[in-house]
């Protein structure tokens, strides 16, 4: 492998892919990583964002959503 070929492998592999970007915008949105604690009752997760990635709701979808869901009393 030539060194110009490896260049050209590494700079793809620093491509964002569609989940990375639906997960930057929603953390935009929510104003902070959505990476929470949600068996806690913060009401967010990278898990559920994904189940909802996946299932086709937009990132504003989801944060609104997961700012609605209830919290648990400390």
């Amino acid at each position: 492998m030539t060194h110009l070929e490896f260049a050209a492998l590494e700079s793809r592999a620093l491509d964002i892919g569609p989940w990375d970007r639906w997960i930057e915008e929603a953390e935009a949105l929510a104003g902070h990583s959505l990476d929470g604690d949600e068996p806690s009752g913060d009401g967010y997760s990278l898990d559920s964002a994904h189940y909802a990635y996946e299932a086709g709701y937009s990132p504003a979808e989801y944060v609104e959503q997961a700012a609605c869901t209830p919290r648990r009393a400390e």
